[in-house]
This record gives C-alpha cells, sequence and structure tokens, in this order.
C-alpha cells in the first residue's frame, strides 16, 4: 500500500511477462538510447536474455475520504482473443479478484472505475461471465471513460474500420454497461470528487484521458499508456505501434512530462515492471525517471 497525503493506493497485479522489444513496440526508438541508459533497464524492466521487455499488467485502486476508485481494469479471465499476437491473454484464469479482496476491498465495494481508455487490455475485467452472459463485474460502481474514447470505439463497431486486437473487445467488456446504464462518458477536467480530476491526454487513442489525484504537496498522475515503457520518458518523441495518432501521443506525453517533472507528483503507470512507479526529473537533455524505493 501506498500512502499520498489521505489517499492510500493499490496496485492490483493481473499478469506480469516479457512482452516484446524495443524494436517490435517502439519501432523507431534508437538502440543508442537504450544503451546510453541501460542503467535504467533492470531486469525488473527488461528481459536479459531475450531482450523483451517487462510489462506488468495491473489495475491501481484508491481509497479516498469517500469512495474506492478503481483505474483500468486490465484484461479480465475468459476473454477469448484469436489473433495469435494475443495468445497470452486469452481464455486467463487469474486471481486478480482475490488481489482486489486482498487490498480491502469486494466488486461490490467499487464505487467508481475509470477506464483511461477502451483497449482490450484497459477494459477487461468491466464485465465477468455469468450466467452464461458477459455482466457488470462492480455492480454498483459508475463506469467512466472519455466521451471522446466512447464515441470513437460506438462508432467503428459497424463500419470497416480494423479494430485489430480491440476485435470483440467493445461487445464484451463495453456494451454490457451501456445496457446495465452503468457507463457515462465524461468530458474533460471531469471531478470524480474534489482532489480527483480526469484529464484528457490523446493520441495513443481519441479519448485517452489520465487521472490526477491530490492537490499541491501531495500529488498522484495516473497515465494509462500515455507512457508504455520507462524509455519513453527519455525519448518522448517515440511512440508505440499501438498509438492511434503517434505525433498527437508524442506531444502529449512531452507536455505531461514537462508538467509534473522536479515536483512531488508521483507517476503511476500501467504498464512498468517493478517497482511501477515513481517520479520525474528533468535533465539537459530532456527527463529522467527514478524509481520509487
Amino acid at each position: 500500500m501506498i500512502k499520498l497525503g489521505p489517499y492510500e493506493i493499490h496496485r492490483i497485479e493481473e499478469l506480469m511477462l516479457p512482452y516484446a522489444g524495443y524494436a517490435d513496440l517502439i519501432p523507431d526508438m534508437p538502440g543508442e538510447l537504450l544503451e546510453e541508459h541501460r542503467d535504467v533497464l533492470t531486469s525488473h524492466q527488461l528481459q536479459a536474455e531475450t531482450g523483451r521487455i517487462v510489462l506488468s499488467f495491473h489495475s491501481w485502486l484508491i481509497r479516498t475520504r469517500h469512495h474506492w476508485i478503481l483505474i483500468d481494469t486490465c484484461i479480465g479471465n475468459h476473454k477469448i482473443y484469436e489473433r495469435k499476437e494475443l495468445a497470452a491473454f486469452s481464455q486467463l484464469d487469474t486471481a486478480y479478484l482475490t488481489r482486489l479482496r486482498g487490498a480491502g476491498a469486494a466488486p461490490e465495494d467499487i464505487d467508481y472505475v475509470f477506464c483511461t481508455h477502451l483497449h482490450f487490455d484497459h477494459c477487461g475485467w468491466n464485465t465477468s461471465m455469468i450466467d452464461g452472459r458477459w455482466q457488470p463485474t462492480f455492480p454498483n460502481a459508475r463506469y467512466l471513460c472519455h466521451r471522446k474514447e466512447l464515441e470513437h470505439w460506438s462508432s467503428v463497431q459497424d463500419d470497416d474500420y480494423d479494430v485489430g486486437p480491440n476485435s470483440g473487445v467493445f461487445d464484451a467488456n463495453v456494451q454490457p454497461l451501456i445496457e446495465a446504464g452503468l457507463l457515462e462518458g465524461v468530458d474533460d477536467g471531469y471531478e470524480i470528487e474534489d482532489g480527483v480530476r480526469l484529464r484528457l491526454a490523446a493520441g495513443h487513442t481519441p479519448g485517452h484521458t489520465v487521472l490526477e489525484l491530490g492537490k499541491e504537496g501531495a500529488q498522484g498522475l495516473f497515465s494509462g499508456d500515455l507512457i508504455h515503457a520507462v524509455m519513453q520518458v527519455y525519448g518522448p518523441q517515440y511512440t508505440t505501434v499501438f498509438c492511434n495518432k503517434g505525433e498527437e501521443a508524442a506531444e502529449t506525453r512531452r507536455q505531461t512530462l514537462e508538467r509534473i517533472a522536479d515536483r512531488s507528483t508521483l507517476l503511476f503507470p500501467a504498464h512498468f515492471g517493478h517497482p511501477h512507479y515513481g517520479r520525474v526529473e528533468s535533465t539537459a537533455s530532456g527527463f529522467r525517471f527514478i524509481f520509487a524505493p
């Protein structure tokens, strides 16, 4: 558990695995940059024998004075992905909900579920297979995502848009929430409560959004896929193959790093390996990441 001012923060892990090399995930990132910062790429961030980035798939759970807030719901159990590159994520059977309860919150306790975006690995536990159909996992929660994100994925369901790895995700993870009246598309600046606000950070997807926690002196930024891997702090101009608009994603990332650098703000990414979070410092050439002790 991480204490940040009046907030308690828990990381709820689903799984962790060596996913792909930087050349596969972020093709434009030069090898020279990796070599220059080899000290950052410990075994928790890069598997030496394969050269694959170690990615953690986890949620962040926040306990405020008033609410339980769950950020991003990973992949989910028993979801079926037929694409070869997603074989490691198909038909999972993990102890995710057991870990959630271990942090002090049963599914029924969650007040808000916030999805930074609606890619398959950020909304999977939105639903669970119950009585032969996908139903909301967190029945008492209000599910939130940016209005632009919801509009985008709603609009591409019936046309020729290639949803790629997100094939079937809307029907399984989003539509049941709409039918239950639990999902709300919100705008930039939406406040869940005082000190907990959502900020549009588009580029990775049209409505990708981050969550800002706290006020001056005790702040956290939950960045979703704004930053996939730690070397994007050192080279924010380099973007992943999964980004909808690479140049926009890179500029959003640079602006965000500039805004939080050299402050007390802690950065909580969605996929960094152990210890999973830290803070950003500015350097003569850009930025560097300082992992939490």
